[in-house]
């Protein structure tokens, strides 16, 4: 998917996937603001910045297993995947190995769904619980990593 291909489609809601899409480009869902749950292509192997950028109605995203990247920056700004995503409550990471931030190493995740709903939190696979919150990305957001049980389990 090219990069701001759905961009201020304020009346998205729903995106259906075809099997072959294997990368998807910046801001590509900025902006689109009816859009309330997502699932990520299968074949992805990154998620980009400024992905739901401004999609303040975005409740739940779900994160396929192949992610191993993740482009994050180290402030709370508009590049930042889920800026302005108030209502997020629910990030399901299918990934068993915790992706990493693509910018830096020492890049944590603080800001990452700093905008999100006070009570969100983040699903990963139950084998891979304390990886994650071992992980340097992700050990700012411990508190709100869940486990979940996987096809896979």
């Amino acid at each position: 998917l090219n990069s701001g291909l759905f961009q201020n489609c304020d009346n998205l809601q729903k995106v259906n996937f075809h099997n072959e899409i294997t990368s998807i480009g910046t801001f590509a869902f900025r902006n689109c603001t009816a859009l309330t749950y997502i699932s990520l292509p299968e074949l992805i192997t990154a998620v980009p910045e400024g992905l739901f950028t401004g999609c303040r109605l975005l409740e739940s995203v779900t994160i396929p297993a192949r992610v191993k990247t993740i482009y994050h920056s180290s402030n709370n700004s508009t590049s930042n995947i889920f800026y302005g995503c108030i209502s997020l409550k629910e990030l399901i990471m299918l990934p068993e190995t915790p992706p990493t931030n693509s910018y830096s190493s020492s890049h944590t995740g603080t800001y990452f769904i700093s905008d999100a709903h006070p009570s969100a939190n983040i699903k990963v696979p139950t084998g891979s619980l304390e990886a994650y919150k071992a992980s340097s990305f992700w050990k700012p957001l411990a508190s709100k990593i869940l486990a979940i049980e996987t096809e896979k389990e």
